[in-house]
């Protein structure tokens, strides 16, 4: 191999051998600070071309300090997808650049799962993919007759072909271009159009988050291993029952690592003077999850929708809302998809599928529970509302029945349990040490799934009175 000239990589790797981490985990953090440090320079600059030169370079500069040569894995497939957008018929280049985006993130997956390769990058190529396969896409949708364009659709379509540099300075943009959050081509082009500088209150929440996502991860790491959770030692003088609660922790915990990546990538954007919303003056244009809301969901759905938020708006977007269809209306195909292609964007391994399969399943007994039963103890419904606003109909005869409060809470503690009963197969990616796991509650969630679906098939739904 050739050898390569990081700077600063020796000193980094030094630290990681000393402190007896993973060189590419060390790199990986790193880069995210710089992400976080180097942004303010945004404001340097004013003029768009400008501000795309910088996002290359500081994307490219930091890139390879993470990657190196693997550097070209983003790169090529950059530059593969501006040609088709520049030579191929416009209605194709969205369904033949995804094809090849696809095939190139399964054969990084194929590399690290099953040929056993040590590599940090794929994680960018995942976000890579999302990106560059949705700008190709809503390229396609430009040309597609007004009548078949969705609000999505219309938001999102690219009417005209974007610069290199403009692309390139999307791709490499450096607070995110190493875990995310995407971000739609449009909303690059808007903040680079019309720089903004975050105010000290918004910052300073956002940098508090972080802080909190830093010591859930610490938590994970030290209190709650999930690595080990399953085995003897862990908690062994507990009783089953908090033992296996103590378990469930581990896997909530375990999330944190995410949220903290993700809170660096919004932390460094705000900073840069990216993420601000002009239709509601919010700065969350970067906001890649509600840690609350997944980690206390009245339902499924509501942590779906709140966990890697710009991913599941990807997945609505692009997936949801145009496959499986059946009278213009999603049907539980339409769901299926969107897990099973969430599951392949993950990765290969059983485990994804096991986690993703699941969950899908229980997003629909969640649709079907809401249907049938949630009108027994809530009489209103306003879908608009925050997830948590109907947890004091009980107070309210004309809302609510006096034991709606128990539904609720009943649901949040199912949909933790369960979220966190299922997680381990996405973590362990082992399916024998997951199915001992899971037998040691006898597979009831699993089991609660499947009588669910088929108590409610075919059942008529009650209505609600719905809220304007």
């Amino acid at each position: 191999m050739l050898p390569v000239y990081v700077p600063g990589r020796g000193a980094v790797d030094s630290f990681a051998d000393d402190v007896g981490m993973p060189h590419n985990a060390v790199r990986l953090v790193v880069g995210l600070v710089l992400g976080c440090v180097l942004a303010p320079l945004s404001h340097v600059v004013v003029a768009p071309t400008s501000r795309h030169a910088l996002n290359t370079l500081l994307g490219v500069s930091i890139g390879w300090f993470v990657f190196d040569f693997n550097l070209v894995h983003s790169l090529v497939p950059t530059l593969l997808t501006y040609g088709l957008m520049s030579f191929a018929p416009r209605e194709l280049v969205g369904p033949v650049a995804s094809a090849i985006l696809f095939m190139h993130l399964i054969a990084c997956h194929a590399y690290r799962e099953l040929l056993g390769a040590d590599i940090i990058w794929d994680g960018a190529q995942m976000v890579l993919t999302l990106k560059l396969a949705g700008t190709a896409i809503s390229y396609s949708d430009a040309v597609l007759p007004l009548n078949q364009k969705t609000p999505s659709i219309l938001r999102n379509q690219v009417t005209a072909k974007p610069s290199l540099l403009s692309v390139l300075g999307y791709v490499y943009f450096f607070p995110t271009f190493l875990v995310g959050p995407i971000f739609e081509l449009n909303d690059y082009l808007a903040w680079t159009d019309d720089a903004q500088v975050a105010p000290v209150a918004v910052i300073l929440p956002k940098l508090g988050t972080l802080i909190v996502c830093i010591a859930g991860h610490a938590a994970s790491e030290v209190l709650f291993p999930i690595m080990t959770m399953d085995a003897p030692p862990y908690y062994a003088s507990y009783a089953f029952p908090a033992r296996f609660v103590l378990q469930l922790a581990a896997t909530m915990f375990y999330k944190f690592r995410f949220y903290m990546v993700w809170q660096f990538g919004e932390v460094g954007g705000v900073l840069a003077g990216y993420g601000y919303d002009p239709n509601t003056h919010e700065w969350d244009g970067l906001r890649n999850n509600n840690l609350l809301l997944v980690e206390f969901p009245v339902n499924l759905r509501v942590a779906v929708n709140n966990w890697n938020i710009k991913v599941a708006t990807w997945l609505h977007t692009y997936i949801y809302q145009r496959v499986g269809h059946k009278q213009g209306k999603p049907t539980f195909v339409s769901i299926l998809s969107v897990f099973v292609a969430s599951a392949l964007w993950h990765g290969l391994l059983p485990g994804y599928y096991a986690f993703f399969i699941v969950a899908g399943l229980g997003v629909e007994v969640g649709r079907h529970i809401r249907r049938h039963v949630r009108p027994y103890f809530h009489y209103t419904e306003d879908r608009q509302a925050h997830p948590w606003a109907f947890f004091g109909d009980f107070l309210d005869p004309s809302k609510g029945s006096r034991l709606a409060i128990v539904y609720d809470l009943g649901g949040v503690a199912l949909s933790w349990v369960m979220i966190n009963y299922c997680a381990p197969s996405f973590v362990w990616l082992d399916m024998t040490r997951c199915f001992n796991w899971w037998a040691t509650v006898y597979y009831a969630p699993h089991v609660m799934i499947v009588v669910a679906l088929v108590l409610f098939t075919g059942t008529a739904a009650k209505s609600t009175k719905k809220s304007d």
